[in-house]
């Protein structure tokens, strides 16, 4: 990751081929994905069997309880304002007692990774977060979503939309390829336009095109450092937006004046008009002729 923040975490975890013999897989981690989808992938590659049991407690701050179970047996136990954050909070204690690497990395970065899984940020602490996260940043689609606006692909395909022409041809090449690392497959998304070029992995095909699309804008807008700034420019506040959006109200509402029998008569030719056209027209041709066929001459 650009911002100085590692993107992912590297585990070694033991395993037994098919003759039997102790063996090693390496494991990569993204930790800025929530606690539950880490616990998953973790559990998926170490072969246990993962439960959750969910209840509620006599607690008006965190109603929610959730036990973690791993082959029948049980784990951690998390607490939460629901069952959501419950879960993530189980997975959370879980992942931190079994893998040391991810717990020092939550705390030495906690500053830095404001998205908290358990407890609701406000707008305005979001778009706070914004102004600090640079915009190959993995952490700007979630943002994004809790945000309501569209997302980095979207972003660009608007972009080259109000920046028609000045790159070359707008049309968007994409090439997925789908790789394998012994229990999990990865997408390699690779976006070409005009005369930028990115390449990106996520886990589905949908996050790698999005994380190929924030390294094309940041491409496109070398003088742009934070998210922030793309948002200004194309996102839903952004001034240009709103004045495309005053400006279709305003045709909207002149044209609610206007009475339906004029809406459909503008639809239909004026064939009167035309007549007396045609009639002036042909009054003049036989003048026109006579010139040619003198200059002809």
């Amino acid at each position: 990751m650009s911002s100085g923040i590692p993107n992912t975490i590297k585990i070694l975890l033991p395993t037994f081929s098919s003759e039997m013999v102790e063996e090693t897989k390496e494991l990569i981690i993204y930790p800025d994905r929530p606690p539950a989808s880490i616990l998953h992938d973790y559990t998926k590659a170490s072969m246990t069997f993962l439960e959750y049991k969910i209840s509620t407690v006599e607690n008006a701050f965190t109603p929610c309880c959730c036990v973690v179970y791993l082959d029948g047996v049980e784990k951690t136990t998390g607490y939460g304002k629901s069952k959501m954050a419950s879960k993530h909070d189980a997975a959370k204690k879980y992942l931190e007692d079994s893998i040391p690497l991810l717990k020092d990395y939550w705390n030495k970065y906690s500053s830095k990774l404001t998205i908290n899984f358990t407890v609701p940020t406000s707008t305005f602490e979001i778009y706070k977060t914004l102004q600090e996260v640079l915009i190959e940043d993995r952490r700007v689609v979630p943002l994004l979503n809790q945000l309501n606006e569209i997302s980095p692909y979207n972003l660009l395909c608007l972009c080259l939309k109000r920046n028609f022409g000045r790159i070359g041809h707008n049309d968007i090449e994409e090439t997925f390829i789908i790789k394998s690392d012994g229990w999990r497959a990865v997408s390699n998304c690779k976006l070409i336009v005009g005369f930028f070029e990115a390449e990106a992995t996520g886990p589905t095909k949908h996050m790698a095109r999005e994380y190929a699309a924030q390294s094309i804008l940041k491409k496109m807008h070398p003088y742009i450092k934070y998210f922030d700034g793309i948002l200004e420019l194309y996102g839903s506040k952004s001034p240009v937006t709103v004045k495309l959006e005053q400006s279709e109200t305003e045709l909207e509402s002149v044209l609610s004046y206007i009475p339906v029998e004029k809406k459909t008569k503008t639809l239909t030719p004026n064939y009167e008009l035309l007549d007396k056209l045609k009639k002036e027209m042909m009054k003049h041709y036989p003048s026109y002729t006579t010139t040619t066929t003198t200059n002809e001459d």
